[in-house]
């Protein structure tokens, strides 16, 4: 007799034991694009394939289409083109009751007329669960999201961090193959949005359910994802683990929109023999030197805790003097705020444009510069100072492509090679529409 047999639910792997775990499956995109009317392109051709109990974060700015991508896993959206893949099922055609999965969105949606333990044990009463297996579901879930005591309470006598529990709990009592989770901790202080993201992480890693999270947070994905999917304006710029994509970014969007305070960004120049950013001389490696030798124009690309104070330039590989604008003091570091002799590198608009390479950099403003500093010696506006970095930190952008320039980057097509692999076994995937895409793209 199988699992589903034992249980008597009709679904692998599921017991009549509350919240035991399931045996996880995978969720598989292939080419799956969004056209809403009037040829308005919301997701372009995504393929991606999260393996079975992995915790997939899909992070990007607000209308980037990361919450539309999520809504097609669970039905709610119609698929243009494509296919998407539960398990060894194909749910493209699948209405969202029957594909198995529990959605968690960002504004509770909770039934106000009802108390907690009947919105906790609403999904069981429709799926007609036993009521006292639905009764030893909703007691246990409520015991571990600490909602035993309101269990009586309605919505309206609620916090919003108990509310947010409450919408996870109802997620968890249905034991889905998969959980979405639309931004679900947006609407919460930071305080409380800190604990309810530990009860995430515990909660994964107690029942190992395959979870697929959207957030425009960087904390959040950093934090709660075994990998990370940056998502810009309808496309995957990069899929990694966090510290992959903190650390070697693929593309100047990501490079932008990952990290606090971002990446610093500013223009190399080539007199025919070194380089040199904002009128401070810049060591380069070979590979970089040779794009630029070949009349190809490169972006510097710098971190601000890369950036480090010091008394001389003896013994480090490049040193910069600037003077102090903005300082800002958060006790238990500081930010320091320099300006370069370099346009500004809008790196924000880069994936919607499409545009010319002219159009990356705001003539009329000056490239600032962010360094992340210890608190003490505490640096005053107008002071001037010795910062120095290792070239092994900065991180090389092609103007044309936007793309990371290594040294196995294929210049002439601008394309990284076989061999940048990501986590997935798949190239990191970075994009650029062309203009006409751009045109026809809108955010939703």
């Amino acid at each position: 007799m199988n699992a589903a047999d034992r249980s008597g639910t009709g679904r692998p792997g599921v017991t009549d034991h509350p919240l035991e775990p399931r045996r996880p499956v995978g969720v598989k995109l292939v080419d799956v694009t969004k056209v809403y009317r009037g040829d308005v392109l919301a997701i372009d051709s995504v393929s991606l394939d999260v393996n079975p109990g992995e915790f997939v974060v899909l992070v990007g700015p607000s209308g980037c289409g990361k919450s539309t991508m999520l809504r097609m896993i669970a039905g709610l959206e119609v698929v243009s083109r494509g296919e998407i893949w539960i398990g060894d099922r194909n749910v493209t055609e699948v209405s969202p009751k029957d594909r198995d999965v529990a959605m968690v969105f960002q504004s509770y949606a909770l039934f106000s007329h009802m108390n907690v333990e009947q919105n906790l044990a609403f999904g069981l009463r429709t799926r007609h669960t036993p009521r006292e297996k639905a009764a030893r579901l909703v007691g246990e879930v409520a015991e571990s999201l600490g909602l035993s005591e309101l269990i009586k309470r309605r919505p309206s006598a609620l916090s919003g961090g108990q509310r947010q529990r409450v919408a996870m709990g109802r997620a968890m009592v249905r034991q889905p193959a998969v959980y979405l989770m639309d931004e679900p901790l947006s609407n919460l202080d930071a305080k409380l949005r800190t604990v309810v993201r530990t009860e995430l992480a515990r909660m994964h890693k107690r029942l190992g359910t395959t979870t697929i999270y959207v957030t425009h947070d960087q904390v959040e994905a950093m934090t709660l994802g075994e990998r990370v999917v940056v998502i810009g304006f309808g496309s995957v710029q990069q899929v990694a683990t966090p510290r992959a994509v903190f650390a070697r970014p693929s593309n100047l969007f990501v490079a932008g929109f990952i990290g606090s305070p971002p990446m610093n960004f500013a223009e190399v120049t080539w007199d025919g023999s070194r380089a040199s950013a904002g009128g401070h001389p810049l060591p380069v490696p070979p590979y970089v030197a040779k794009h630029l030798m070949a009349g190809r124009r490169a972006i510097l690309g710098l971190r601000p805790g890369d950036l480090h104070m010091v008394d001389s330039q003896a013994g480090h590989e490049a040193v910069w003097t600037v003077r102090a604008e903005v300082v800002e003091d958060l006790g238990s570091s500081q930010h320091l705020v320099f300006a370069l002799d370099a346009q500004r590198v809008l790196t924000d608009g880069l994936a919607a444009t499409g545009a010319a390479a002219g159009d990356l950099f705001a003539p009329s403003e000056e490239a600032l510069f962010t360094a992340t500093l210890p608190a003490e010696p505490l640096v005053t506006p107008g002071e001037k100072m010795s910062l120095a970095f290792s070239t092994s930190h900065c991180h090389f952008f092609d103007v044309e492509t936007s793309l990371v320039i290594t040294a196995e980057l294929d210049t002439s097509r601008g394309i990284p090679s076989s061999g940048d692999r990501g986590q997935s076994g798949t190239a990191d995937t970075s994009y650029r529409p062309s203009a006409e895409a751009s045109r026809r793209h809108k955010v939703q």
